[in-house]
């Protein structure tokens, strides 16, 4: 136990925090490489055709290749981010089909060809989302820290994922991460206390707090999936202390 306690106050000693500077940084370079890549391609491809207005269009296909590569790439390491660019992508190809359809006085759903390709970027929009949410853990591991990377999850899972679950379902979400959460912290609090005062830790009134403070916690995790008027500020917590398996 002293061991693993010396350890962990190791690991706090030496933990570099890194600013918000440097986070913004490493969410932006995945990005400007991407753009960069994809203006070359289509600088490259508009220079060869109207360099050879003859050549068959197959063999710009060849041009694309690269660009497939980059985006494969990406997808292995940054999952999340390749969702972002497909949402993107996905998102300004309705906009710019609807356009054209509506500028040429054409019916979008009598027109097949006009209706696929609206079928097609709603598709990628989708494979976008769940790009996202495939990639998420990998994003908040390698640019956000731990506790920035549980904030930015619990968010994702609840305003974003859970925006029309009921409340019994998005009630289950909270309790699935924070319940582990809030164990967590007690355990590395026990260890932090442990040594410092016996009688104290022993003691009935102190497991009564304990059990206490786990019971308002516990009880305001739940209450936060609730509208607002079921708010109450300054309540009590009126179940019993939660049982940690």
């Amino acid at each position: 136990m002293t061991a693993e306690l010396n350890r962990l106050r190791w690991q706090a000693m030496t933990k570099v925090e890194r600013t918000t500077c440097d986070k913004l940084l490493d969410i932006l370079w995945p990005l400007l490489w991407l753009l960069i890549i994809a203006i070359v391609v289509v600088l490259t491809s508009r220079l060869l055709i109207n360099a050879y207005p003859t050549t068959e269009p197959y063999w710009f296909a060849l041009f694309a290749l690269p660009a497939a590569w980059a985006l494969f790439v990406l997808r292995v390491f940054q999952r999340s981010i390749y969702g972002f660019a497909e949402v993107v992508i996905g998102i300004y190809t309705v906009i710019e089909t609807f356009r054209a359809a509506v500028t040429s006085n054409t019916g979008v759903m009598s027109d097949t060809k006009t209706l696929l390709a609206l079928v097609a970027a709603i598709y990628v929009v989708i494979r976008g989302l769940d790009n996202i949410d495939q990639g998420l853990k990998q994003y908040c591991a390698t640019f956000l820290n731990p506790d920035d990377a549980f904030a930015f999850t619990f968010y994702w899972e609840v305003s974003v994922k859970g925006r029309f679950l009921n409340r019994r379902l998005k009630r289950g979400i909270y309790l699935r991460m924070v319940r582990p959460l809030f164990k967590k912290l007690w355990i590395e609090f026990e260890q932090m206390n442990r040594g410092t005062d016996k009688d104290a830790w022993e003691t009935p009134y102190w497991w009564a707090r304990k059990h206490y403070v786990l019971a308002l916690l516990s009880e305001r995790a739940v209450n936060l999936c609730r509208p607002q008027k079921h708010l109450s500020r300054g309540s009590q917590p009126t179940t019993e202390p939660p049982v940690w398996v």
